[in-house]
């Protein structure tokens, strides 16, 4: 019996739309690739969570300081 297997971000996003994917999702696909020490969906999370604590100014500052 074959393995049913979950469609990635890319299959939905051109099957249903961009609005059936979460936020670090679509950060995923625009970061496309992860680094040897963080897949890609773990950097993503970590950018959406950063623009969801980060103020104004210090935004730049937030972002530059996640490693990956």
């Amino acid at each position: 019996m074959a393995e049913q297997r979950k469609p990635d971000a890319r299959e939905r996003i051109k099957e249903k739309g961009p609005q059936h994917l979460s936020d670090h999702e679509l950060v995923a696909l625009a970061l496309r690739t992860g680094t040897k020490k963080a897949p890609v969906l773990t950097l993503a999370q970590r950018v959406t969570q950063a623009l969801d604590t980060a103020q104004g100014d210090v935004l730049y500052e937030t972002l530059s300081s996640l490693e990956g």
